[in-house]
């Protein structure tokens, strides 16, 4: 065993133990979001079956085996969630719905209707719009054109990735009592300390004001806040951030038996196709259609979509969720077209660039992941984490680029 020392009393070994165990929760949570990202890029099959990865594959089995042997933290992570009486048939209603902002449209022309039980991804690049359509769905934002009607019984719970519902004076105690001792879930009246043991707070954690917490932290707090109050209509903007490997698979168990309605934006791929029974695509200029199933879905169906039709089938018929025919699309379907000279080109460049981009990226996890990251300067640690926030972005639109010309090449093969 070991015996701690250092100077100071008591109360000050409680708050170096607390900071230690805040740094090492960042450093976990980032090396979780690192093997996480490395089994999507195995299953993902790109160039896994290189020889010259078969150094990245030992590495991930490396990462595999010290998460296995890593020391227990503060409880397990148990998710349920408050439920309430079904709403009525129809949850959401968007008819001729339009918004701009500074002359620019954000969303034009949308129409969908949302039924008790839909399960709905949105999918788009960052700055699309995602955000503002789920705001203009729950009633935040007012539309310049067109209706919208919420239907009967319609109870949100609403998960901000801006995390506009925090407030960083507030402890993580109070944050999730409200005021209160207790919180209730499905009918079990349980301490605060004890909840949030289920989302790895300590006691001490508990009594910290959430300006002192990490991001993973706040998004745990956040997802244990929004999970007490009643709901039958669950939206979650970007729910997946910063989580640990562990809540972000109970997160992911948890929606696939959620009986209520669900609209989801994730970046994650894997976790919209496992949870979501249709998506609501961003295409640019302001046009959003509907398909059937999730990502892997939509890719599959993308290449039979002719030009300005709607491809998703669903209920009784073919049913637009976008704009007017016609209208341009900033990110266009993949045809049929076969590849030109220049795209073939770009086809073979794109893995370097992916490898580049990775390497860039593994440095920049690896100083993020460091003991030492967070004592740096809060403008360094700012810059640092937006070019990791931009490196990621360049590889999800690498590796979707790719898909794309090897889904319209691999039309034209044998």
């Amino acid at each position: 065993g070991r015996l701690p020392a250092g100077p100071g009393d008591y109360a000050n070994y409680l708050r170096r133990q607390a900071e230690r165990l805040a740094d090492e929760t960042v450093r976990e949570a980032k090396r979780d979001k690192r093997l996480a990202a490395e089994e999507v890029w195995l299953r993902r099959g790109v160039k896994a079956r290189r020889t010259r990865n078969e150094g990245r594959v030992k590495a991930l089995l490396a990462m595999r085996a010290t998460r296995a042997t890593r020391p227990a933290r503060v409880g397990s992570v148990r998710l349920q969630a408050e439920r309430t009486a079904p709403s009525g048939r129809m949850v959401l209603e968007a008819e001729g719905v339009s918004k701009s902002f500074e002359g620019e449209p954000v969303i034009r022309d949308f129409t969908t209707r949302i039924l008790r039980g839909d399960r709905v991804g949105l999918i788009g690049p960052n700055g699309a719009g995602k955000t503002t359509l789920l705001r203009l769905l729950l009633g935040e934002l007012g539309p310049d054109q067109g209706d919208i009607r919420r239907g009967t019984n319609v109870r949100v719970g609403y998960y901000d990735q801006q995390r506009e519902q925090l407030d960083p004076e507030r402890t993580v105690f109070d944050t999730v009592g409200d005021g209160n001792d207790t919180v209730t879930v499905n009918g079990d009246t349980r301490h605060v300390h004890g909840y949030l043991r289920d989302f790895l707070f300590s006691r001490d954690r508990a009594n910290a004001p959430v300006k002192a917490l990490s991001g993973g932290e706040r998004n745990r707090l956040l997802l244990g806040r929004l999970l007490t109050k009643p709901a039958n209509l669950l939206v979650l903007d970007e729910p997946t951030n910063d989580l640990d490997l562990e809540t972000l698979e109970l997160l992911e168990a948890l929606l696939v038996d959620w009986p209520g309605t669900l609209l989801l934006v994730s970046h994650d791929r894997a976790f919209l196709d496992n949870i979501v029974s249709s998506t609501l695509v961003f295409e640019g200029a302001g046009r959003v259609r509907e398909y059937v199933g999730g990502y892997a879905d939509w890719v599959r169906q993308r290449p039979a979509a002719p030009t300005g039709e709607p491809v998703a089938r669903r209920r009784s018929g073919l049913r637009d969720a976008g704009a007017t025919e016609g209208a341009g699309m900033a990110v266009p379907l993949i045809g049929t077209k076969r590849l030109s000279y220049h795209e073939q080109r770009e086809l073979v460049a794109l893995p370097r660039r992916i490898d580049g981009l990775e390497t860039d990226a593994r440095q920049l996890n690896e100083t993020v992941a460091g003991p030492s990251f967070y004592r740096e300067p809060v403008d360094t640690i700012k810059k640092t984490l937006a070019q990791q926030e931009q490196l990621q972005t360049e590889l999800e639109q690498s590796y979707a680029r790719w898909e794309a010309l090897e889904a319209r090449r691999g039309s034209f093969r044998g």
